[in-house]
């Protein structure tokens, strides 16, 4: 079809406005506003609490059965065999596809492993949102320890605690 080219210039106008008539050249759409590191830390929390995470590690520096999350992304970590362990993404990770790997002193070992589990993406989600749960303190504290007292000789076997333990919350 062959137009005269003011024939043209009407059509082009008319289906310029017609197809989009609110959209602004160089305007952000939503998705694009969404800062995309605040978006992946959500995501992270959302993983967390869905693969029972919370049901041992607390967010706000209280002991519990693992070590807190808070201020733990670069705090220094004393390990069962003595070895000081910065908690940098690849430990954090690593902590969560294979817990028997390092294991911190104080704490027994009953984290189940998330490897094949959780996917990369997921893992890294949930690492920063470990890496957001930030106090106003200048240097990361060491943690305290668990919740409970380990009697001496107490141990607690990989796979004998409760279901929920074992699976962490997923059967």
């Amino acid at each position: 079809v062959v137009m005269e080219p003011s024939d043209f210039d009407k059509w082009f106008t008319e289906q310029r406005h017609q197809t989009r008539p609110h959209q602004k050249d160089g305007t952000k759409t939503v998705a694009e506003e969404r800062d995309p590191h605040a978006t992946m830390i959500e995501m992270g929390r959302k993983l967390a609490e869905t693969a029972g995470c919370f049901k041992c590690h607390s967010t706000d520096g209280s002991p519990h059965i693992g070590p807190t999350w808070l201020d733990m992304y670069m705090r220094k970590e004393t390990l069962q065999n003595g070895q000081i362990q910065l908690a940098d993404e690849a430990y954090i990770t690593e902590s969560m596809m294979d817990p028997k790997a390092k294991q911190v002193k104080g704490y027994q070992l009953v984290m189940p492993s998330f490897h094949g589990r959780l996917e990369g993406p997921e893992s890294a989600a949930i690492v920063e949102y470990i890496k957001s749960l930030r106090s106003d303190s200048p240097e990361p504290a060491r943690d305290t320890g668990p919740q409970f007292d380990i009697k001496t000789g107490q141990t607690v076997e990989p796979g004998t605690g409760s279901v929920e333990v074992r699976t962490g919350g997923m059967q």
